[in-house]
């Protein structure tokens, strides 16, 4: 466990290209090709090859590269019970591309249940050291606004 103190001299948010293994695996998953076990282990593989990468370059916070995430903010809210979404093919355009985005609806009250970033926190946490530091950026529900920090 670290005993490093944030922020440092830096910050960066912690979101990072997805490699084309990743992407392909995701596009496997969806359609069936691969199981739900074998793209969590790649997942895995491929964050543990980005950290130890920023470890390299010497970066003192380390993140997952939010490798796991569909969305920055709306995977957050799809860990809560009463929140659902689906893939309905919308989205807005960004720099000549669509940006899916998938439509979320509350269904119910919203209830805290057993997290999915909590796992994926203590994945990360694992790597730390006495050089570095696991950092995880979440959203926080203010309603009807939703506040996202580190």
């Amino acid at each position: 466990m670290s005993t490093l103190k944030t922020p440092f001299r830096y910050d960066f948010v912690g979101s990072f290209l997805r490699p084309q293994i990743l992407k392909d695996s995701k596009e496997k998953l969806k359609n069936g090709e691969i199981q739900k076990d074998e793209y969590d282990k790649i997942v895995n593989e491929e964050i543990t090859k980005l950290v130890a990468k920023q470890k390299e370059l010497g970066f003192h916070a380390i993140t997952d590269g939010e490798f796991r995430r569909t969305f920055w903010h709306l995977d957050f809210m799809w860990g809560f019970e009463g929140v659902e979404h689906e893939d309905t093919g919308n989205g807005v355009k960004f720099d000549a591309e669509l940006a899916k985005l998938d439509d979320t609806y509350l269904v119910g009250k919203i209830k805290a249940k057993a997290h999915p970033f909590v796992e994926y926190f203590k994945f990360l946490k694992q790597f730390e050291d006495e050089n570095t530091v696991a950092k995880y950026t979440t959203c926080t529900l203010k309603l009807p606004t939703i506040y996202c920090a580190e």
